[in-house]
């Protein structure tokens, strides 16, 4: 599970100083459990599932504030626009200088985009 985790991890860091060899070591002890890699791996094999399900959620999009964060370097600018096939009232955006891991690579600027996000809605 090292392996794969950390190659998976490697791809998808804009800042890899953010985490160090003893972090990865715990997500991949993590997937090292019983049942974990096969059960990451079902988010995969279940995406033609997940796009017939996105079709019919389109049909009546939520109407509640929704928040969609991605990094700069990965799906940041686009997460606003995707999210509003899905819902009416969406903010958000881009964070800076990361990518896939938002939440781990810029903790501090998704905490202050979540405590904003709740404040206002």
């Amino acid at each position: 599970e090292y392996d794969y985790v950390s190659t998976f991890m490697a791809e998808r860091f804009y800042d890899h100083s953010t985490f160090d060899p003893a972090d990865i070591a715990i997500y991949a002890k993590a997937m090292a459990l019983p049942g974990r890699t096969r059960g990451g791996m079902e988010w995969y094999r279940s995406l033609a599932a997940d796009h017939a399900a996105a079709l019919e959620y389109k049909k009546q999009p939520l109407e509640i504030p929704v928040l969609g964060l991605g990094g700069d370097q990965r799906f940041g600018a686009q997460m606003v626009p995707m999210l509003k096939e899905f819902a009416t009232n969406v903010t958000g955006g881009s964070i800076a200088r990361c990518s896939h891991y938002v939440a781990d690579e810029r903790p501090d600027e998704v905490a202050a985009a979540l405590i904003d996000f709740l404040k206002t809605n």
